[in-house]
């Protein structure tokens, strides 16, 4: 009876390499993602940010530089058709703010078309 047991069996174990190539894979994987970041956060800003930037700062004490500062970013950040139609409607209500050596003080309705058109541009 004690004849029939046999000796232990020698069993593979590669589980040391399984972990070392999990930690050696993740730790390439957190580098990677922390170099994505980092490339994303200090990529040059595009010319429609940029604008947008821009259309969002524009100082409205100087009625006449105001003006030509929306047709500048405006033109920019126009891309869909119920922008540019708004743009257009701006443009038109802004036109006697330029050209002029003296102007009065933006009134509601440009102030309103300025506004509708950041909010039409900010959620495209």
């Amino acid at each position: 009876m004690i004849e029939d047991i046999e000796g232990l069996e020698r069993i593979e174990d590669f589980s040391i390499f399984f972990l070392t190539a999990t930690i050696i894979f993740c730790t390439i994987l957190v580098i990677y993602l922390i170099k994505l970041y980092y490339e994303r956060k200090n990529r040059p800003l595009t010319k429609e940010e940029l604008a947008l930037k821009g259309y969002i700062n524009i100082d409205f004490s100087n009625p006449k530089r105001a003006s030509y500062l929306i047709t500048k970013y405006g033109f920019i950040l126009a891309k869909n058709e119920k922008s540019k139609e708004i743009y257009k409607k701006l443009l038109k209500n802004i036109s006697k703010y330029k050209y002029k050596k003296e102007v009065e003080p933006f009134d509601e309705e440009s102030k309103r078309l300025y506004n509708l058109f950041l909010e039409v541009v900010s959620n495209e």
